[in-house]
């Protein structure tokens, strides 16, 4: 469910299609957010998310990097 969460904010944020999978249909840039692990300690809950930037360039995704980052930071 969060990767839901943190999928639909960085499409907003960063108005850049954001997928759970790689897409069959390639873009110029987007992004794939995935859940790889989670726990839960005194009913608390956290989760390990990776977001995987794609761009046309080694240097374009750098970039992207750089903005998830920034907004995921910014995610409260």
């Amino acid at each position: 469910m969060i990767e839901k969460v943190v999928r639909q904010y960085l499409k907003e944020k960063l108005a850049l299609p954001v997928f759970l999978e790689v897409p069959a249909a390639l873009y110029e840039q987007f992004l794939v957010v995935e859940k790889t692990g989670s726990t839960e300690e005194n009913f608390i809950q956290s989760a390990n998310i990776a977001v995987q930037s794609y761009g046309q360039s080694m240097e374009e995704c750098i970039e992207l990097n750089d903005r998830v980052k920034i907004a995921m930071r910014a995610m409260t």
